[in-house]
């Protein structure tokens, strides 16, 4: 999960949506395998539901869904659930619990090099390397 300080900037960026698709496994539990968000727009989240009683049980499950949502993105990111019928392909994978973020290499210790707070540089160093590993894969 993004720290605090960086969530707003990373919201503006998409993070937010990528972070949900991430760990979507983990927030939607036993929904998972027949949901997966596909976007988020002022406040409405939009899923892709594998038919049609899936959507009706999101729909029953909306409010509690919603809550675990916000507790992991943020109070209020999520306001609505919508659902779209269709097949669900490449779902989101299991996160790997001991997930560690790329060593920074020197590019990214030169970007973030000029950053005085430490917390922040490492934060900003992390991020920066995920990013990059991303465009490489």
């Amino acid at each position: 999960m993004l720290p605090k300080f960086v969530r707003p900037l990373a919201k503006r960026r998409g993070f937010a949506e990528g972070e949900l698709l991430l760990h979507w496994p983990r927030i939607a539990a036993g929904m998972a395998p027949v949901t997966r968000p596909l976007g988020l727009y002022k406040g409405c989240l939009t899923l892709a539901v594998a038919s049609s009683s899936v959507a009706q049980e999101v729909m029953f499950q909306k409010e509690g869904l919603m809550s675990t949502i916000n507790m992991f993105m943020g109070h209020g990111a999520v306001t609505d659930i919508r659902c779209k019928v269709q097949t669900i392909v490449n779902a989101a994978p299991e996160p790997d619990e001991t997930f560690e973020p790329p060593a920074p290499n020197k590019v990214t210790q030169r970007r973030v090099g000029a950053v005085t707070d430490e917390g922040l540089r490492d934060s900003l160093s992390k991020l920066l390397s995920l990013y990059q590993k991303g465009d490489n894969s």
